[in-house]
């Protein structure tokens, strides 16, 4: 394969150690402005922060009504779950008897500490009696 770029007489052998000397192989690359921009490079990148303490996931399920949407309880869910909940993903939607029940995984995370369950139940108790507060609404 070495022979094909010319590299074969370069590379070293010695005490079962190969050595290739990178610079003749970057030599025979083509030119960055060959390519298209973009190719190498997205100039719509954004930083995205991370956290270095773990995630907590809780899944809850709502029985409401057929006429409400899924989005009028996720609404409902987002009101009281702070700025700890990063990510929220509906994963059923089940209707029976004139009732829905929709489900998501909410995952919470502090940029600053590693949040205890005391903390976030709490909060999921907040989401709960918001959630049953409303008529026919019910935390399964």
């Amino acid at each position: 394969m070495l022979e094909t770029i010319g590299l074969s007489e370069k590379v070293v052998l010695k005490d079962g150690i190969f050595e290739i000397p990178l610079k003749n192989i970057i030599a025979l690359l083509p030119d960055v402005d060959a390519y298209e921009p973009g190719l190498l490079w997205n100039t719509d990148a954004r930083y995205t922060r991370w956290s270095p303490y773990p995630f907590v996931l809780r899944d809850i399920s709502v029985w409401v009504p057929k006429e409400v949407s899924s989005e009028e309880v996720l609404a409902s869910i987002m009101k009281d779950a702070t700025e700890l909940l990063v990510r929220h993903e509906q994963f059923d939607e089940f209707e029976k008897d004139e009732r829905v029940s929709y489900a998501w995984h909410l995952v919470f995370q502090s940029y600053e500490k590693t949040l205890t369950d005391i903390e976030i139940n709490a909060i999921m108790t907040k989401i709960t009696q918001n959630i049953q507060s409303n008529p026919g609404w019910e935390v399964r």
